[in-house]
């Protein structure tokens, strides 16, 4: 019996149990779920003969009828999987692992279940594919097939997280079952078609429905293939890798940026250079202008990102109507933008920016929750050119355009500052917050120290250990609003790492913890142990240093500006 079967049947078992338990009985949706899901996973977890019955079962049952199962029913629907039985030792095995699979809605995020290999050299990052599936087992089974052909995996059994996942990770491919526990992969793959932002991520639909009408279903919402199960996971694998390889040719044609329809990232490079050009021929300064919107990251926490997309449009039609026409402006992050602004100088640039600032912050906004409010943003502004006190290159430019705006939102926001020089500075990294909590004094001290720079020689971590749970959970570090990366081992004297995990969920603002578990093997009930606890990502001890270097550094690097 292998791992994935053990972790299937246990969940089974425990489906069984909760439904017998309840008095009102098993709802038959919930039922007629449960068989479609044994048919599209079994056999790929070398069960076929309880495919082949659930599939026989399927056509038996009747999914719209409006009944509740009694335990009685239910055993004997359930009787030809023979649920619970397997091999003594590997049963009480699974006994002792308590909540392994017992994967909730309220307590599950995701897991991350392949190391990263991000190189801070600018080499290609490995592909990131976000699974859905409500079918713990076969998430793990498939992560393991990604992660042999070269993939970064997310998983997670829930459409909220999914979501939550999409704006944060920022996949390059979704691989969604249709059927899902809370809803179904059509309304998801809805919401995530309604967003501007995924337009170009791929979706890879499965379900164990081979149907015409299922497969039209599918085509129509927007996925961009369909997938059968039992599906053959080295099928699935190419049907991936064909999707990122189609992608990765559209986004490389593309350089407007879905959401604003302002330029992508260092778009606004080549504006600079060309008026560089141009100053030196005829000795017209210009300017670079860099803004941002004041403590965006607690308006998406508060508001939600839709309210956040809808600010974002609101800022960068607020510079585009405040700035000259012939202005190149570039998203550079979540919510910073560059503007090159031809033919003027500093103060011209800075009429410019304040009046896209006041036109931003009069304006007050209704969220989709009702509540209203107001948000305002920061600029920084450098003269460049050959007769400039700051000259014409680009890297040092940026930085003092970047130093500018921090300086601005230091004061409090909502306003312009100015660089009339740059003095040989250079930008102030910002600090990242890391927590290593492990009862193992060798490895925190050994953490601590090669977790120092993590992204570069100009970043300071603000690291602290921690030797147990409740010296974490007590101090005062969490009354800092920022986010921070935990580093959390999975077994602790006094509170344990699963209990530390569940305490921190259930914070005010959890996502702003990325919780990186640690666990003593790679038994598949840890690591779903770690799935259901709220987990962002795993590793199993022994590991090797850089590769956690390397997760911490992707999760930095994807999070949201200051």
């Amino acid at each position: 019996m292998n791992k994935y079967q053990i972790v299937f049947r246990e969940r089974l078992r425990e489906t069984r149990e909760r439904w017998a338990n309840d008095p009102d009985g098993a709802p038959n949706a919930d039922v007629y779920r449960l068989v479609h899901s044994i048919k599209g996973t079994a056999a790929m977890i070398g069960l076929d003969d309880w495919s082949e019955t659930a599939a026989r079962l399927l056509t038996e049952l009747d999914e719209e009828a409006e009944k509740r199962w009694t335990a009685v029913e239910l055993d004997e629907l359930l009787a030809p999987f023979r649920i619970g039985e397997g091999e003594p030792d590997a049963a009480r095995h699974l006994a002792a692992a308590e909540t392994a699979v017992a994967v909730s809605a309220e307590a599950a995020d995701a897991v991350a279940v392949r190391p990263e290999r991000y190189a801070g050299d600018g080499k290609p990052h490995e592909p990131l594919v976000l699974l859905v599936d409500d079918d713990v087992s076969l998430l793990a089974l498939l992560k393991d097939k990604l992660q042999q052909a070269g993939m970064h995996v997310l998983a997670t059994p829930h459409a909220a997280q999914a979501i939550r996942l999409l704006y944060e990770s920022k996949p390059d491919c979704l691989v969604l079952d249709v059927r899902l526990e809370e809803t179904d992969g059509f309304e998801v793959l809805a919401d995530v078609r309604r967003q501007p932002a995924f337009a170009l991520v791929p979706t890879v639909m499965m379900s164990a429905s081979d149907t015409k009408e299922t497969r039209i279903r599918c085509y129509a919402s927007g996925a961009d293939d369909f997938a059968a199960k039992p599906v053959d996971p080295e099928e699935l694998v190419a049907r991936i890798g064909r999707q990122l390889q189609r992608s990765a040719l559209v986004r490389r044609l593309v350089r407007v940026d879905e959401l604003t329809g302002a330029y992508k990232d260092d778009m606004w490079r080549p504006a600079f250079r060309r008026e560089a050009e141009a100053s030196k021929r005829y000795g017209v300064p210009f300017s670079l202008v860099c803004l941002d919107i004041d403590r965006f990251r607690g308006i998406n926490e508060t508001y939600g990102h839709l309210d956040g997309d809808a600010l974002l449009v609101a800022f960068h039609d607020a510079i585009c109507a405040s700035f000259p026409g012939n202005a190149t402006l570039a998203r550079v992050g979540t919510d910073r933008f560059f503007a090159v602004v031809p033919n003027a100088g500093a103060d011209e640039a800075l009429a410019a920016a304040e009046r896209a600032l006041r036109s931003f912050a009069e304006t007050e906004r209704k969220a989709r929750s009702g509540e209203t409010y107001r948000a305002t943003g920061s600029a920084g502004i450098v003269e460049a050119g050959a007769a400039s006190a700051i000259g014409a290159d680009v890297d040092e430019c940026a930085d003092a355009a970047v130093r500018m705006l921090l300086a601005a939102k230091g004061e409090g926001g909502g306003r312009c500052a100015v660089a009339r020089s740059v003095a040989g500075e250079r930008v102030p990294a910002r600090t990242e917050r890391i927590a290593v909590v492990d009862d193992d004094p060798l490895l925190c001290g050994m953490l601590e120290l090669q977790l120092r720079g993590v992204c570069g020689d100009e970043t300071d971590p603000d690291i602290r250990v921690f030797p147990d749970g409740e010296a974490f959970l007590t101090d005062p570090w969490h009354d800092d609003p920022g986010g921070c990366v935990v580093v959390l081992d999975r077994m602790m004297p006094r509170m344990n790492g699963t209990e530390v995990l569940r305490r921190l969920r259930a914070k005010p603002n959890p996502g702003r913890y990325y919780i990186m578990m640690l666990t003593g093997d790679d038994d598949e009930r840890h690591i779903a142990e770690a799935i259901g606890s709220g987990a962002d990502d795993y590793m199993t001890k022994p590991f090797r240093l850089e590769e956690l270097k390397s997760r911490i550094r992707r999760r930095l690097r994807r999070a949201d500006g200051p």
